[in-house]
This record gives C-alpha cells, sequence and structure tokens, in this order.
C-alpha cells in the first residue's frame, strides 16, 4: 500500500512538475516575443522623436525665411511687374535683301570755285588758308628751321620766311625798334587745341572771329608769324595797331615781302578780326605790289579769291 501511495504522489509531482515547466515554457516564449516587438518599436518611436525635434528646430527658423523670401518677392514684383499675359510666340523673321544706303555726308551750303597750283600748292609763296579753302590736315612743310631772332619761346618758319623775317628784324633794331616773335608755324593738332580753347571759353561764333579751325590756319602755311613789341604789352591785341612798332611793320613790312593778312575794316572778306600783328610772308614782289595798292589790301582782294566765312 505504502509503494502505491508512493507511486501516485510521484506521478503527481511528475505532473505538476510538467504542467510548472510548460508554464516557464510559456512564459519564457511570451517573454522574447514581447521584447522582440517592443525592440522593433523602440528605434521607430526614436526616429520620430527625432524628426519631431528636427521639425521643431526647422520651424524655428521658417519665420525668418519666409519673411526673406517675402521680402524678395515683394522686391521683384516691385521692379518687375508679373506678366499675366499669355507669352507670345515669336515668328522667325523674315530675311530680306540687304539695301545699300549712300553714307550720309555733310554738304557744303557752298562749293568755292577750285583754285589753281599757285594758291593751292602748298608750297607755294601764295598758298591759300582761309575759311573757303583749307590745307591738308597733316601738312607740314619739310623745309621748316628755327628763326634766328628775338622772340618769346623757338620758332620755326619755311626758311624764305624765317630768311626774311630775321633780315626784317635787323633793319628794325637799326631804328631802335625791337620786334618779338610771338608765334610761327603750327601743326593742325596744335590749331585744334588753340580753337577749342577759345570755343570753350567764348563759344564757337566768337571763337571762329579770332581763330582759325584745324587745317584752316594760315600759320600752318609756315609763312605766317605773329609779332609783338618788345615788352610785349599789347602783343594778340589791336592796341599794337597804335605802338612805335606796330607803325613801323605797317610802313616796312612789305619791304621784305610780308602783307598784313588780316586789315581793319576788311573782316567780311577775311573771315576774322582786325590783328596788327599778324603777318605773311608773299615773297617782297606780291607784297610790294599789294601794299601800293592799299596797306589794307587782302590777299584775296588783289587775286580775286573768296573769302568769307566757312563754306560748310
Amino acid at each position: 500500500m505504502k509503494k502505491r501511495k508512493k507511486r501516485k504522489m510521484t506521478t503527481v509531482y511528475l505532473m505538476m512538475g510538467v504542467v510548472v515547466l510548460s508554464l516557464v515554457i510559456g512564459l519564457l516564449v511570451h517573454y522574447q516575443l514581447t521584447a522582440k516587438q517592443t525592440a522593433v518599436k523602440e528605434p521607430v518611436t526614436q526616429e520620430k522623436e527625432e524628426k519631431k525635434e528636427e521639425i521643431k528646430e526647422e520651424t524655428k527658423d521658417e519665420p525668418v525665411q519666409e519673411e526673406d523670401e517675402q521680402q524678395v518677392e515683394e522686391v521683384q514684383n516691385e521692379e518687375e511687374p508679373v506678366n499675366e499675359e499669355e507669352p507670345v510666340v515669336e515668328q522667325a523673321p523674315v530675311v530680306e535683301d540687304p539695301v545699300y544706303e549712300e553714307p550720309v555726308q555733310e554738304v557744303p551750303i557752298y562749293t568755292p570755285p577750285a583754285l589753281s597750283a599757285e594758291f593751292s600748292d602748298p608750297y607755294s609763296l601764295l598758298v591759300v588758308a582761309n575759311k573757303k579753302y583749307a590745307l591738308d590736315y597733316y601738312f607740314e612743310p619739310t623745309d621748316l628751321r628755327v628763326v634766328n631772332a628775338t622772340g618769346n619761346r623757338t620758332h620755326y618758319l619755311r626758311d624764305c620766311a624765317a630768311s626774311a623775317l630775321e633780315t626784317m628784324f635787323v633793319a628794325a633794331a637799326q631804328e631802335g625798334i625791337t620786334l618779338v616773335t610771338c608765334s610761327s608755324y603750327r601743326s593742325a593738332s596744335y590749331q585744334a587745341s588753340l580753337y577749342n580753347n577759345y570755343v570753350a571759353m567764348y563759344g564757337t561764333a566768337t571763337a571762329d572771329t579770332i581763330s582759325a579751325r584745324p587745317g584752316y590756319s594760315d600759320h600752318q602755311t609756315g609763312l605766317a608769324a605773329d609779332i609783338g613789341d618788345h615788352d610785349q604789352a599789347t602783343v594778340f591785341t589791336q592796341a599794337m595797331e597804335n605802338t612805335v612798332e606796330g607803325q613801323w611793320l605797317y610802313a616796312h613790312a612789305h619791304e621784305y615781302g610780308f602783307i598784313l593778312r588780316y586789315p581793319k575794316g576788311k573782316e567780311w572778306i577775311t573771315g576774322y578780326s582786325f590783328e596788327p600783328w599778324h603777318y605773311r610772308y608773299v615773297g617782297v614782289e606780291y607784297a610790294t605790289a599789294i601794299y601800293n595798292v592799299s596797306p589794307d589790301c587782302t590777299l584775296e582782294e588783289y587775286f580775286g579769291i573768296e573769302g568769307g566765312d566757312y563754306a560748310y
């Protein structure tokens, strides 16, 4: 009997152990499944939390960016109006044969008659440079030399004119007259700077009465000289007419081949105001012949050459 009871008890204990073991195994299995699910959920939750934090940080900056973008859009809207019209489809331009057009040129108001070589050859002693007839802009005499006479600086004239001027200065000095060379040969570029200065100071209309445009200057011939008194007190002024030097030149310049180029009362012919200091070399023969007609006879009058204002 005792043995049976022990067997029964043993069987009961074994069954209870099996049940307990099954419960333990079930709990372990359940715990492992729960742990796996929790492990999967935690990274997702962590990622969500991180994204939430990033969104919060971005949300802090968004108002500034939106304000900046709004300001940029407002400036663009002010500068470039929005064209709400539908875009126009551009058609390919029609290619036409080019039409030849003559270049526009400055047409002279009046074309003066052509001059003979005696008056148009730049190396002729009678070459004319006035408001109707211009020299070549780049003309520069090849026989220029330094004038060995009293001057306010170094001056150049063509050899024949320089020699005549030197002789005249010596003759004047023998009579107690001191003459001074104040201006001589001028290039067209130098004349342009002088003329432009006068235009800036007095305007074109007045400048044209006291200065030649480049290419039209008597000085470019290398045969003209501006002569002043001993102290140059009246140089380039009409007051020189009444000085001892001015009166001597007016009476004797022709003896050395010079004429008064711009006399008083002949402005309508020469195109310039009276210049008692400006003398032009034409040679003794022609200077004397012109003087014998009148000390105020012009080159244009004597040879019948057109003068006056510019043709353009």
